[in-house]
């Protein structure tokens, strides 16, 4: 959830706490043959490509790190796809991909950046994987500035569609707090007790997650994992803690 709010510090905080203090030898640890352990390996590829961009250039030699440990992620992901067939991760390849393709600095590239962005969205969609839809169309509204609004409309479309308005409000109540200067506390959850699986986005009628994010009263910026089975809180706030 932290990544589809775009949480950047809490996002590499769960990544650093779920690899260890070495994210190299601690990757062993958080992947693994199966599909949560496949999906968890690609968020971290994702927040690592997020670190690379949020590196300052002048630090050569901690953004070469990053990088190298991003590339190790999309290459578990690509072998995955391209040796073992899993039909499940084409298109989380595809945003990795356009990832990577966005950290070029060539002009020219943009046509081909928002064609992989494209391809990724579309792969998703196909796939029924609306939220990868959704986040594929929101790192793409972020490289992409003069396709901004257009990239963000989809993904809030797709957001809405996969039944996170927890995480549209959440969007685009820090949108407004950025605009405006409103004081405005979230807080939602995600539930999916009325789902007999929780492999969210899988193939099959009956094994289709579908996630709700409710609203609720909160002021905590924290995100906690509650003692309900899968029910997950993300808590948003002005308090700075």
């Amino acid at each position: 959830i932290a990544i589809f709010c775009r949480n950047f510090p809490l996002a590499v905080e769960i990544k650093d706490k779920l690899l260890g203090s070495n994210n190299i030898s601690g990757t062993a640890a958080v992947h693994g043959t199966w599909y949560f352990g496949l999906a968890r390996a690609f968020y971290i590829g994702v927040v690592k490509y997020w670190e690379v961009k949020k590196c300052s250039k002048l630090n050569a030699v901690r953004r070469q790190r990053h990088r190298k440990e991003a590339k190790m992620y999309h290459d578990f992901i690509r072998g995955w796809v391209v040796k073992q067939g899993n039909i499940n991760l084409p298109q989380k390849l595809l945003i990795l991909d356009a990832e990577e393709m966005s950290l070029q600095s060539d002009p020219d590239s943009r046509i081909k950046l928002k064609s992989a962005y494209d391809k990724a969205i579309v792969m998703s969609m196909k796939s029924g994987f609306t939220q990868d839809a959704a986040l594929a169309a929101h790192l793409a509204s972020e490289a992409l500035p003069e396709e901004r609004d257009m990239f963000w409309e989809r993904a809030r479309s797709f957001y809405l569609q996969w039944g996170a308005i927890g995480v549209v409000r959440y969007l685009e109540g820090d949108l407004s707090i950025q605009q405006h200067g409103e004081d405005r506390n979230f807080s939602w959850t995600l539930d999916s007790s009325d789902n007999s699986s929780f492999a969210s986005g899988s193939i099959g009628g009956t094994h289709r997650a579908r996630p709700h994010f409710r609203d609720f009263e909160g002021s905590s910026n924290i995100a906690s994992l509650s003692t309900k089975p899968h029910e997950l809180r993300l808590r948003g706030g002005t308090d700075g803690q």
